[in-house]
């Protein structure tokens, strides 16, 4: 029986069996986000929250969509109050920042203050044409909003910026640094609801890269505890790893885990019981008690590489480390008396 050597070399095996899988989940999760624009959808909504905050969010499939079919605004700058994120969406440098009809998944703090500031002017002047900015202009343009909320976000921004620049005469400078402060600020937060989204999302393909791949914790590691060999094997390529310190592709990774020999996939056939031929662990279980460890060892998988790699990888080189700093104990072979010449 593994001795504590052992154990340690079985908790070796296991995080690095997550680690590769938790790879493998971060390109699916990255594919996924792509596949439906989650990051341009979440900037969509943190930037419809600050521009107007009454209106209802975008979540959804199409509902950003819909602000481009309905076509172009007419006299852009005038119409923040009407559909303030489309006037901004519709502005140059901000159209720019993305393939035509499709919205930004990124947009820099001072992208974002110059965007406002020459909607505001525009709008301020009174004349769509108008290039030179004006804080005067921009005050104007403030004024003529509908949006309440907006203006009254705009004009406490004037003012905290007049409070701590502690000036009499407040220039443009010092109001688009109280704006961008504002636009850190609320994609800090925004953040945050794009986190609790793509957690979910990596819980979800965790697990469903477990089932698929029959990636069943306590199954690995009764496995590895059981099969010395396997055990060295797996613990080798983990020291081999963290002395690399370079992360593979998914595709290597899976590659990787492939070649290590671990019972993992699935076998399509039941479990018999019959002594003469031992069950195979990828075997489908056939009582409940069989199928309620399959799936608890399923969940606890999934979840663990739904955390990310970065974890793994800092475990696993901590493990590494203190399985080296200490001795190997003997091994039968050590054990044997020499034979004399």
């Amino acid at each position: 029986m593994p001795s504590l050597w052992g154990v340690l070399s079985v908790a070796i095996g296991i995080t690095f069996i997550f680690l590769i899988l938790s790879l493998f989940n971060s390109w699916v999760q990255e594919f996924i986000a792509t596949l439906l624009s989650m990051r341009a959808k979440n900037l969509a909504n943190i930037l419809q929250n600050m521009l107007d905050p009454a209106a209802q969010r975008l979540d959804g499939a199409g509902k950003v969509a819909e602000m481009w079919s309905a076509g172009p605004l007419q006299d852009t700058a005038s119409k923040l109050s009407q559909n303030a994120l489309k006037a901004f969406y519709e502005h140059p440098i901000i159209y720019s920042l993305s393939e035509p009809g499709k919205e930004p998944s990124y947009i820099s703090a001072h992208n974002f203050a110059v965007a406002l500031f020459d909607l505001l002017n525009k709008a301020g002047a009174g004349d769509p044409s108008q290039v030179d900015i004006s804080l005067e202009n921009i005050r104007t343009g403030i004024q003529k909003l509908e949006t309440e909320p907006l203006k009254l976000r705009l004009l406490s921004l004037l003012d905290s910026a007049q409070i701590t620049e502690n000036k009499a005469e407040l220039d443009i400078a010092d109001y688009r640094k109280a704006v961008e402060a504002w636009f850190d600020a609320s994609m800090e937060r925004g953040r945050g609801w794009y986190k609790r989204k793509i957690q979910w999302v990596g819980i979800i393909c965790g697990v469903a890269i477990a089932v698929l791949v029959n990636a069943d914790t306590l199954s690995l590691s009764l496995s590895l505890w059981q099969n010395s060999v396997l055990r060295d094997a797996v613990t080798e390529a983990a020291t081999i790893y963290v002395q690399k310190g370079d992360e593979p592709n998914a595709r290597q990774a899976q590659a990787q885990l492939a070649n290590l020999g671990l019972p993992i996939g699935w076998s399509f056939h039941f479990a018999d019981f019959d002594p003469i031929t031992p069950d195979d662990p990828r075997d489908f279980p056939v009582t409940a008690a069989g199928w309620f460890a399959k799936l608890s060892g399923l969940l606890v998988t999934g979840f663990a590489i739904s955390q990310g790699s970065p974890i793994w990888f800092d475990l696993l080189n901590r493990m590494v480390n203190l399985r080296g700093s200490g001795s190997r104990p003997a091994t039968l072979a050590d054990d044997q008396p020499k034979a004399k010449e």
